[in-house]
């Protein structure tokens, strides 16, 4: 049976002066995901100590569940992504045509499972 998870970690660069409201968007952002993606198994935000560099680490049991969280924040997206640009975005698996046309919007890049296993 071919795994059909998929993990998707986005290198977001925080432009200067931005920190302190980014930080209370992605919250909100969390908190809404939490609430109405139960599908959405790993939706965690790291910023470096320096405050200018963020790291979002996701995981989607499949690329239904990845195209349904990509619908619900396209729009509020747009305001995140205009205080920290995306630098990088790597997905880890094999998405769907539909979830990988979403991604390479945002200029992906794909590695799918050559060997290992996801429990």
């Amino acid at each position: 049976m071919e795994n059909t998870t998929l993990q998707i970690c986005t290198k977001l660069d925080i432009k200067p002066g931005q920190l302190s409201t980014f930080i209370d968007k992605l919250q909100s952002f969390t908190a809404t995901v939490e609430a109405t993606e139960p599908l959405t198994s790993t939706y965690a935000w790291y910023i470096s100590d320096e405050g200018n560099c963020c790291y979002i680490v996701e995981r989607f049991p499949n690329s239904d569940a990845f195209m349904e969280h990509l619908n619900d924040l396209s729009e509020e997206m747009v305001l995140l992504l205009e205080m920290a640009p995306i630098f990088e975005v790597l997905v880890f698996g094999s998405p769907s045509d539909d979830a990988a046309e979403g991604l390479r919007a945002y200029g992906a890049k794909f590695f799918p499972l050559t060997a290992g296993f996801i429990r």
